[in-house]
């Protein structure tokens, strides 16, 4: 037994200092803090909300880190941040690389550069101010399609509001541009976050001891990431995963001091086989102050429309200058029409400075009617739903009974707001006002006879005919003077042929469609029946259509028309 202990004892003492050695190097890669491990990279992780790592000796959950980090930014008198938004998708062709010119690229992306600023009085009263500038890239290449190999591009500056004014929710929104790139980020709602709301999420607190600023950290990961992208609101269709959110913190503070939120992924393209979209998602939340203390309460704007130049009309903040430009169809040489210059005419004349609000143009307009024997008139405005005009409608009163309207519209250009023409129509006229702007005018010219016009703004504000349709319901009519004086002198030979020589003059109707196409305005003629157009052109030398194509010429597309005005000042 001795000589055996002689002969293996040195291999005895080698095997305990060896398994020394692997114990000591088992407790250092291998926490004592339950749940709590450490990677190849340093990096000393745990997962789950209240599994806890160390760190200093401490021991600290993800809950705790949250739990701190919300109470502290809620009751925080005022919270400065950076916030960076960024949002991309990009269609690439993954079929066959043999197909020419049926193949195409095209890719989107949205860009927000933001401030933001959270304002605590008390409960009752606190507001998340969000303003910067956002842009928005559309690029196509490739393809025989018309909608491909085009760039478009569009930009904005906005101010986003929310929050409580007494215990009463208050939001508001104005923007500069194009709202389309103008990104709602409730940043308290994701900064402020509770536990409660990470229910079903996979959640890693976790700490890099070895970096130079100790990073302390919580990723939250899982299939359902709704949370975070319900905290985003932009007003384009944004497809739009989460991969993870993570949450850093100061490491000798604890206190929150970035969000970082990440998603990405492809699909199929949904209505192009072998095409596909990856979609790219980000925003960077950076915390630059916490402070406490006295706090000034932002003022939130009075907010009619959300475009701030529209908006500051409509409030009475801005002014533009008055346009004298005066359009009636149908009703030059009436009554009303006479009158309706003079009003507009005494208007401007009341105007002395270099622009008007909406508020002097509403007394002018009204001290001028007065003056004309109008003793009434009622103000109302509507918004397009692009919002770049703003129609406001004056409508006038004499005698108790009503006389008609002037239009004026206020139209966004790429210098501001500009007045432009003025349109007069008669109390009797069916005036359709449309989403889009645009307006048709319907008037009856006589028993027989009636007229109809659709027309919209151009940039410079006047007003364009996309077509002229005059109707008379029975041909042989244009034998009268008073009848034929509704359309061109040019045309009177060719249709007084028409209602001396044409079998059904005295049955049936002949319209005059002037239509513009491509810059140019093309007259034709239809009769109210189907005939051979090449027997009429040679009877009358003027160029007819059938029916089908001129219902064709002036079809609209869908629009929805204006049912409600607002009440101006109101």
């Amino acid at each position: 037994m001795k000589k055996l202990v002689k002969d293996f004892g040195p291999a005895i003492i080698f095997f305990a200092v060896l398994v020394l050695i692997m114990g000591l190097l088992s407790l250092i890669s291998k926490p004592a803090t339950p749940g709590m491990l450490k990677d190849a990279n340093g990096k000393v992780y745990a997962s789950g909300l209240d599994i806890a790592i160390e760190v200093e000796d401490k021991e600290i959950t993800a809950r705790q880190l949250f739990e701190a980090a919300a109470e502290d930014l809620t009751y925080a008198n005022h919270i400065n941040a950076d916030v960076e938004y960024s949002y991309s998708e990009d269609t690439r062709y993954t079929g066959d690389l043999n197909m020419g010119n049926l193949m195409f690229n095209k890719s989107f992306d949205i860009k927000a550069t933001l401030l933001y600023d959270r304002y605590f009085l008390d409960d009752k009263n606190n507001m998340s101010v969000l303003n910067g500038t956002g842009s928005s890239y559309y690029s196509a290449t490739g393809g025989i399609a018309s909608d491909y190999n085009q760039n478009k591009s569009m930009a904005s500056e906005y101010t986003w509001y929310k929050g409580l004014q007494n215990g009463e929710p208050k939001t508001a929104f104005l923007y500069d541009g194009d709202s389309e790139c103008s990104p709602k980020i409730d940043v308290m709602r994701i900064l402020a976050l509770s536990s409660n709301d990470l229910s079903g999420m996979n959640v890693e607190i976790f700490y890099y001891p070895d970096s130079v600023d100790k990073t302390l950290g919580v990723k939250i990961e899982g299939d359902d990431l709704s949370y975070f992208l319900n905290s985003f609101q932009v007003d384009n269709d944004v497809h739009a995963q989460l991969d993870n959110v993570t949450y850093y913190f100061n490491y000798d503070t604890k206190s929150l001091r970035k969000v970082y939120v990440k998603g990405s992924h492809s699909s199929p393209t949904v209505y192009l086989s072998d095409y596909e979209t990856l979609y790219l998602f980000e925003t960077d939340i950076k915390i630059n102050a916490i402070e406490y203390g006295q706090v000034e309460m932002p003022e939130i704007p009075d907010v009619v429309v959300e475009n701030s130049q529209l908006n500051g009309f409509l409030t009475g903040d801005s002014t533009i200058v008055p346009n004298a430009g005066i359009t009636m169809p149908f009703i030059e040489g009436t009554q009303w029409a006479e009158d309706a210059r003079i009003i507009l005419t005494r208007t401007l004349s009341k105007i002395t400075d270099e622009g008007f609000s909406i508020q002097r143009y509403s007394e002018a307009i009204g001290e001028a009617a007065k003056e004309t024997g109008y003793e009434k008139v009622k103000a109302e405005y509507n918004v397009d739903e692009n919002e770049t005009l703003i129609l406001v409608r004056f409508t006038f009163d004499k005698d108790g009974q009503e006389a008609g309207s002037i239009f004026v519209p206020i139209i966004m250009t790429a210098d501001g707001l500009i007045c432009g023409t003025n349109m007069v129509v008669l109390s009797e006229d069916m005036v359709s006002v449309y989403e889009d702007g645009s307006i048709m005018v319907i008037h009856s010219i006589s028993d027989s006879l009636w007229g109809e016009m659709l027309c919209t703004l151009d940039e410079y504000g006047r007003i364009i005919d996309k077509y002229t349709k005059v109707e008379e319901s029975k041909i042989s009519n244009l034998l009268l003077e008073e009848e034929m004086n509704a359309f061109s002198s040019m045309d009177s030979k060719g249709l007084t042929n028409l209602a001396n020589n044409y079998d059904y003059a005295k049955y049936t109707s002949v319209t005059k469609l002037t239509v513009l196409e491509d810059g140019v305005n093309n007259v034709y003629y239809c009769v109210g029946r189907d005939e051979d157009t090449t027997a009429l052109e040679n009877l009358t030398g003027l160029k007819f259509l059938d029916q089908d194509k001129l219902l064709s010429k002036t079809e609209m597309k869908k629009v929805n028309e204006v049912t409600e005005w607002q009440i101006l000042g109101e």
